[in-house]
């Protein structure tokens, strides 16, 4: 009897909320996102994450990227505002609605909340010798939608990186 009783014991819940917290920090922000949901008591835990790395594998990106998307927000949107993020790395492709999202959600946390480094990094859904000159202007004209949409997002980034970006036929900005 007291076999059964020991195996619906849990073991994780009985830790110290810093020390879950510690190991939730050292796993992708995704997994630790998954991971919270084990069990009630870690549900908050994400929300207290002080460092925030949004970051899938460019091949990933191309299906998951309205996911990346969610999740950035719905993290964003339950943070603690009394810990400080000491980093804030988003990657994602440029898609006008996910950016547009994900945007208003940076931009709102860069406002209310501390914030130490914030990055974007954009990608094209084409990669680089897949585009023509049509598709460069293209995603310059949809980046430049996507800043316009959400300037304090970029107000206080530390790190933005493109790719793909062309604003004349001559001039391509690549960076890598």
């Amino acid at each position: 009897m007291q076999k059964a009783a020991a195996v619906n014991v849990d073991r994780l819940s009985e830790l110290p909320n810093d020390l879950l917290l510690n190991i939730l920090e050292r796993l992708d922000t995704l997994d630790a996102f998954r991971a919270s949901f084990v069990s009630k008591r870690m549900q908050k835990l994400p929300s207290m994450l002080s460092q925030i790395v949004i970051d899938l594998g460019d091949d990933e990106l191309v299906g998951k990227n309205s996911v990346v998307a969610d999740v950035t927000c719905k993290i964003l949107s339950k943070r603690s505002l009394e810990i400080t993020i000491r980093n804030l790395k988003v990657k994602l492709l440029l898609t006008p609605n996910d950016c547009r999202s994900v945007g208003k959600s940076v931009g709102l946390t860069m406002a209310t909340q501390k914030l130490d480094a914030a990055e974007f990094d954009i990608l094209t859904p084409k990669n680089s010798y897949l585009c023509k000159d049509a598709d460069l202007l293209n995603y310059a004209n949809q980046f430049n939608t996507f800043f316009a949409d959400c300037p304090d997002a970029f107000s206080g980034l530390t790190r933005l990186q493109l790719e793909n970006l062309s604003y004349s036929r001559g001039n391509v900005f690549m960076w890598c």
